[in-house]
């Protein structure tokens, strides 16, 4: 069975979708044993025991896919009442998608980040722990204590209602005056990045909540970053910026958030050479 029992949850409300149709696939691999994490699952070392193969994975989201309706597939394709102008609606976290309960399809409920929850509910202001940000944490070059408060992170979350952290945030840093470097856990360094990122998988995902690795690739400034293009050779990119990436893969992380910038002229999201 592929029935995942999750807290809480109810569906939601249907969104006015965007007629998309085949990329449902490659989520419905998310929900459906590619990613273990979500609660219900035993998991080990931030693995599910019984995890799916790829084939076997694409081979039930592709069953799964068939038997959805069509309103079903768009909301969650979709999703909805999701953070577009900064704050989602109210009672709903900054990503949802909708639990399909006669397929064993479970809700997702994302949330940012990997400092801590993101309040984002009116009058909840000061109901979080604020942790040190991940470059803080970096610094310390302490798996151990990058395990510990990844842990405890997760349990904040699953304690909101949520079951997907939209991070950890694992660039390794270019320029100085990125204006996200403090956010990312792998510093200037991507063997650290690597080290560490495992830690921080592991700690979350072995709280039954999952983790997202971001943002893929070379989102390594914040200038001009919607249409920016990041230059860069194979050697490049498997050398200095994908170590933390494959540690995460190799943690069993449940997800990759795709980067804003272009690589090499393609769009990151768009970007076959990279995804």
């Amino acid at each position: 069975t592929f029935y995942f029992q999750l807290a809480n949850v109810t569906p939601l409300p249907r969104a006015d979708a965007l007629n998309h149709t085949m990329p449902s696939i490659s989520i419905l691999l998310v929900l459906l044993g590619i990613c273990p994490q979500i609660e219900g699952f035993v998991l080990s070392r931030g693995r599910a025991q019984n995890q799916l193969s790829w084939g076997e994975a694409r081979a039930k989201a592709a069953t799964t896919v068939a038997q959805l309706e069509r309103n079903e597939l768009k909301q969650i394709i979709r999703g909805s009442h999701f953070a577009a102008t900064g704050s989602p609606d109210v009672g709903f976290y900054v990503g949802n998608t909708p639990a399909i309960h006669r397929l064993g399809i479970p809700a997702l409920k994302m949330q940012d980040a990997a400092q801590g929850f993101r309040a984002t509910e009116p009058k909840t202001d000061g109901t979080t722990t604020a942790w040190p940000c991940m470059l803080a944490l970096a610094s310390t070059w302490d798996e151990e204590l990058v395990g510990l408060v990844a842990a405890s992170i997760g349990d904040e979350f699953k304690g909101k209602g949520a079951n997907v952290i939209l991070g950890p945030s694992i660039n390794v840093h270019r320029p100085a005056a990125g204006g996200r470097n403090f956010e990312y856990l792998s510093g200037e360094d991507p063997y650290l990045g690597a080290r560490l990122t495992r830690a921080y998988v592991r700690g979350v995902q072995d709280r039954g909540v999952m983790a997202v690795a971001k943002h893929f690739a070379f989102n390594e400034q914040e200038t001009n970053r919607m249409n920016m293009s990041a230059k860069v050779g194979p050697r490049t990119k498997w050398e200095l910026y994908y170590p933390p990436f494959k540690a995460a893969v190799d943690a069993g992380v449940g997800a990759f958030m795709c980067a804003y910038n272009k690589v090499n002229g393609t769009y990151a999201c768009h970007n076959h050479d990279i995804l």
